[in-house]
């Protein structure tokens, strides 16, 4: 009994969760967080870099922004427990190079 309703209520949670990422998907920030998060996602597959290309200002402070970055690096080959957390490692930090 217990293990249904945790079913039942997983099952919600994540059905919530995947309404408001669709919503944030027509932001005219996704893209970018998209095409950020898989380049960095590509440069860490590579041996020794540890190259972050994120634009920390908006990802602080945009949820489409910050949702696009992680589904571009999840999309792009690497684990979710891997995410670099904001302000960390070297390379363009803060800064998204053109």
């Amino acid at each position: 009994m217990r293990f249904s309703v945790l079913c039942v209520l997983a099952a919600f949670a994540a059905g919530c969760a995947s309404e408001s990422v669709v919503g944030l998907q027509n932001e005219a920030e996704w893209p970018l967080g998209y095409a950020d998060g898989c380049e960095t996602a590509e440069q860490r597959s590579r041996l020794f870099s540890t190259r972050v290309v994120r634009d920390e200002e908006l990802f602080e402070s945009n949820r489409a922004y910050a949702a696009a970055w992680r589904q571009g690096y999840l999309a792009c080959g690497r684990s979710g427990s891997d995410i670099p957390a904001p302000g960390s490692q070297s390379g363009s930090v803060g800064q998204r190079e053109q």
